[in-house]
């Protein structure tokens, strides 16, 4: 039976419409073998493309490999140089050193014209010059340790019977300088013209300056508490209740002194 365009038969590949069994047979004999080429062509084609693409990454593989190969090669070169320097730079202090003496800080054209030196009565008088000198430092050295730990046991028996701020108190004086550095407590002053004060409001941090020359000192002492609680004070006149020289005081300047503080307030 034929269809409305006159055609009974079509080809199953391309679908294109034939008038005859024969016709169509041999149309479609071609279209496949028309398809299985081009598919073959394709499959060259990709099987191409994968050759390439293994070529690439070989070829970027052997890149690699040759850049570490000579970026060792470089650093290996790298490695014998420095130690070819340090090598050269050992050999010239040992020559300097064979050629040197220590004792004159002197160097000599060989080590033939040091050991002459060396055995000169010059360098024997050097020699003796310098022991010398050294045993002097030394000397000296021990006289200023033994002046100054005869000065630490003065200050610390002068600080044992120093009275304490108020009767009743409990704690001990300490040196200024193994105070810790924001105390604030009783401190103990004395200048260098010899007057000696005390105050309620001391500072290990600060100084306060003297009545009799002006001149500003840190505490000599300072009060450490070692009781907590506020003992008792009867009505004698203590350090709190007599006047503060608020412009002899270092800490009232800086705005932490406590009695510039309640002056302010009031």
């Amino acid at each position: 039976m034929g269809n409305i365009f006159g055609c009974s038969y079509s080809c199953t590949q391309c679908g294109r419409a034939l008038r005859s069994p024969a016709e169509r047979t041999a149309h479609q004999g071609a279209c496949i073998a028309q398809a299985h080429q081009i598919e073959q062509e394709r499959e060259q084609q990709r099987q191409a493309l994968k050759r390439l693409e293994r070529e690439r990454l070989e070829q970027e593989r052997q890149e690699r490999e040759r850049w570490q190969l000579e970026r060792a090669v470089q650093q290996r070169q790298e490695r014998e140089r420095r130690q070819q320097e340090r090598a050269e730079q050992q050999r010239r202090e040992q020559e300097l050193e064979a050629r040197t003496c220590r004792d004159c800080d002197r160097m000599f054209v060989s080590p033939t014209v040091l050991a002459d030196h060396l055995r000169s009565g010059k360098h024997k008088k050097r020699v003796k010059a310098i022991e010398a000198e050294a045993a002097r430092e030394a000397k000296l050295l021990r006289q200023v340790e033994k002046r100054a730990h005869a000065l630490n046991e003065r200050l610390h028996r002068e600080a044992k019977i120093l009275d304490p701020p108020f009767p009743g108190i409990e704690g001990y004086w300490e040196l200024h300088i193994d105070c810790p550095f924001n105390l604030k407590s009783f401190a103990f002053f004395e200048c260098q013209c010899r007057n000696r004060w005390s105050s309620a409001h001391g500072f290990q941090k600060y100084k306060q300056g003297c009545k009799r020359c002006d001149s500003m000192s840190f505490p000599k002492f300072m009060w450490i508490n070692t009781h907590t609680g506020h003992p008792i004070r009867d009505s004698y006149k203590t350090e709190d209740s007599m006047p503060h020289h608020q412009d002899r005081c270092e800490a009232c300047r800086n705005g932490e002194c406590v009695a510039a503080l309640q002056f302010r307030r009031v």
